[in-house]
């Protein structure tokens, strides 16, 4: 079974329309989006609009629970959002935002509820990822296929040489 990652960006989505142009339909992949409850109501819009076109899309959130001497401050912050936030509770449980030496964002609004998600299927899977070797230094280092130990799966970068500008093209 082929899952892809969907972040909500151009590449992730490109790799969808991709599948679709190998042939693949909507019921060959799943899709899953690691909602972190911090991004640009822009993004969840866009979500539910992608849906439209790709699919369904599998919302995965953190479990994080809220200590009740937080509980009326993170209620304010999800208020005001419209929406909980995984991202809010988990800078009231560590009383700090993530920076450059403190880096918990991605590894547990993302990282961790992936793997958790993925533990929980009884098939083997191949995560398909969105990535392109043009994003960064350490992108560029990546292949096109690898064997993840820490996800128990095949990882696949099918736009991992594209350039940006293939990106725009293909939507």
């Amino acid at each position: 079974k082929i899952i892809v990652s969907v972040s909500g960006g151009k590449d992730s989505t490109a790799v969808c329309l991709h599948l679709f142009e190998l042939g693949y339909t909507k019921d060959q992949f799943d899709r899953v989006f690691m909602d972190t409850g911090w991004e640009s109501p822009i993004t969840y819009k866009y979500l539910d609009e992608l849906e439209k076109t790709i699919g369904k899309i599998i919302r995965i959130k953190a479990d994080v629970k809220v200590h009740p001497e937080h509980k009326e401050y993170v209620d304010y912050f999800e208020k005001k959002l419209g929406h909980e936030s995984q991202f809010v509770r988990r800078v009231f449980l560590y009383s700090i935002f993530p920076r450059r030496h403190m880096k918990w964002c991605t590894k547990e609004l993302k990282v961790l509820p992936i793997k958790k998600y993925f533990d929980s299927l009884d098939y083997n899977f191949i995560n398909v990822l969105g990535i392109r070797k043009a994003e960064s230094r350490a992108r560029s280092k990546l292949e096109e296929w690898e064997y993840s130990d820490y996800f128990d799966c095949d990882v696949w970068r099918p736009i991992i040489d594209w350039t940006e500008q293939e990106v725009i093209d293909i939507h």
